[in-house]
């Protein structure tokens, strides 16, 4: 089956389902909690309870993201979890604690290793991951207890969702990263055999891209309908034509495959977690946002006039020009359809998209309904689709 090549930001802790039946056994009793943190979830985004997969300690969903009981045991349903991506100041120091449940002899130890060098091997990447010998670890690795995932294959099902299951990982919660990876340790008992050290590896990355925010990359072409109600594609990435990539490393879980990271999984990688810190000015005035209010500021800019610059390059029309979403650390900029400038949310959406174009020494800012920055010489900042001022992108200390 092809698979298309596009990395899809999460903006919400969950909101995506399987397209199959499920397939693990579980006794009658484990049912989905009408009072939990999950079951808001599924009715959010009307994931259909035949599409999650229930066992003594978690729900899942493709298999392979697991949502645990005990993790948010005081939330009820109508409760709000933000973040689907991690906040910034989270991102470059995650720890990871191998529990002794993966035995020291185990080649997994290697291959977590490994995978945590293959993430931060990444460049232009803030996320940096480093294994801890404290059990308190952002991120805890342990078998799946209980026979959590599947162990081989499903009779009856297509692939992939026929294949047993090696590794699973949390996601984003509250803008800390998942919180487990569970591995599969029976999985080389299944009919295919032994892994080799780089199916392990591949595996391990794939559970940690879920622990970062990401969901699998071929979503669309398995017409998952939940996500094609919520998610947002991520610009710079091959989603739609012939220019399909099959070896995106979030593709949905096959343990036998043995590659890293794709060129398109880099840039949305980057995409995310670039985060280069900037100032944005027009004239002698900054744009500024504190507690979800922009306005501007004439003098030396200082943390509410920095923003957080993920990009990547697009192509559009002839001119070249990149997206991006300018984030202060908790909220999203956006400009609504009046021209307005607001910052109160938290999640990424479509909308807080802004096209950039080139312009002398400059650039010029596009909104997603076509409405181009404006700073008048006194500072005030507005939307039209007309008289663009130039802004210019500077480098922030903070």
């Amino acid at each position: 089956m092809k698979k298309k090549t596009i990395f899809i930001i999460l903006i919400c802790i969950s909101f995506f389902a399987c397209n199959k039946e499920e397939t693990v056994d579980i006794e009658d009793s484990l049912t989905i909690d009408t009072s939990s943190y999950f079951y808001g979830i599924m009715e959010k985004y009307d994931i259909d309870e035949s599409r999650v997969q229930v066992t003594e300690d978690y729900y899942i969903v493709d298999n392979d993201i697991i949502f645990s009981k005990n993790k948010y045991p005081d939330l009820l349903k109508s409760s709000v979890l933000s973040g689907g991506i991690i906040n910034n100041d989270n991102q470059e120091d995650i720890t990871i604690y191998i529990d002794s449940s993966i035995p020291s002899g185990s080649e997994w130890r290697d291959a977590i290793s490994d995978a945590v060098s293959n993430w931060n091997a990444i460049s232009d990447c803030r996320l940096n991951f480093s294994i801890t010998t404290q059990s308190s670890a952002d991120i805890v690795v342990k078998d799946d207890t209980n026979g959590t995932l599947l162990d081989d294959l499903v009779v009856g099902d297509d692939y992939p969702f026929n294949y047993p299951v090696a590794t699973a990982g949390s996601f984003p919660a509250n803008g800390e990263p998942g919180d487990e990876i569970l591995i599969n340790l029976d999985v080389e008992q299944s009919s295919f055999g032994s892994l080799s050290l780089s199916q392990k590896i591949y595996n391990v990355s794939h559970a940690i891209g879920h622990c970062v925010g990401f969901i699998h990359t071929d979503w669309s072409e398995l017409e998952w309908s939940e996500y094609k109600s919520t998610a947002v594609s991520i610009p710079g990435t091959v989603f739609t034509g012939a220019n399909l990539d099959e070896y995106s490393i979030m593709n949905y879980q096959d343990l036998t495959r043995t590659w890293s990271f794709s060129s398109e999984d880099i840039v949305a990688i980057q995409y995310l977690y670039k985060g280069k810190r900037v100032h944005i000015k027009s004239g002698d005035y900054y744009i500024s946002v504190s507690n979800g209010v922009v306005s501007t500021m004439n003098g030396t800019p200082g943390e509410d006039e920095t923003f957080i610059q993920m990009e990547a390059t697009y192509q559009s029309s002839g001119d070249p020009y990149y997206n991006f979403q300018i984030y202060d650390g908790e909220h999203y900029l956006q400009v609504n359809s009046s021209g307005e400038f607001e910052a109160t949310s938290v999640y990424a959406y479509n909308w807080q998209k802004f096209g950039v174009f080139s312009y002398y020494s400059g650039v010029t800012i596009r909104s997603y309904d076509n409405l181009y920055f404006s700073m008048s010489y006194t500072g005030e900042l507005s939307a039209a689709t007309s008289q663009p001022s130039v802004f210019y992108i500077v480098d922030s200390n903070y």
